[in-house]
């Protein structure tokens, strides 16, 4: 996002090749979401593209007529309460440490007045009970650098929603 009349300069370059040196052999990998308009650009830098998984479930409590189930404030405690028994951060290896507050606030954002299915934004801990899928965000592609970061895309994991910037 450089202004256009610094354009042309490298000056994106420069930032790029300073944060990765910055942090080479301190961290598992670096991860970004870029929007369409750059995919050739990250690659340079050796960023490749990864794929992302989400887990969900279909709501159990639609009527015959095939309505969206109306969520009650019992039904969602219930539910918070088997993804986060004990207000366990729900999370697989990728949490932010005492902040069950804006996962049960996000939560209970996503439900609005009705719904057909339950989306995480993160993935759960035990992916036993959930089906899953690709998960593909409009123009954003995600880009990692670093084999510690290739799992991700091999236990068909999800960085967490809240990490998006």
């Amino acid at each position: 996002m450089t202004d256009p009349e610094y354009g042309g300069r490298g000056l994106n370059r420069i930032l790029m090749e300073r944060v990765l040196s910055e942090y080479e052999g301190k961290t598992d990998g670096i991860y970004l979401f870029a929007n369409d308009t750059v995919l050739d650009y990250y690659p340079k830098f050796g960023f490749r593209p990864a794929k992302e998984y989400e887990y969900y479930l279909p709501c159990a409590g639609k009527s015959q007529e095939n309505s969206p189930y109306l969520m009650q404030k019992a039904d969602v405690a219930e539910l918070s309460e088997s993804l986060c028994p004990n207000l366990q951060n729900p999370n697989d290896g990728m949490y932010m440490s005492e902040n069950m507050g804006l996962y049960w606030f996000r939560l209970a954002a996503s439900f609005g007045d009705s719904m057909e299915e339950m989306v995480l934004g993160y993935t759960p801990a035990s992916c036993d009970n959930f089906l899953s899928r690709e998960y593909r965000e409009e123009d954003t592609t995600l880009f990692i650098l670093g084999e510690d970061l290739r799992r991700m895309e091999q236990e068909k994991r999800r960085f967490p929603a809240l990490s998006h910037a």
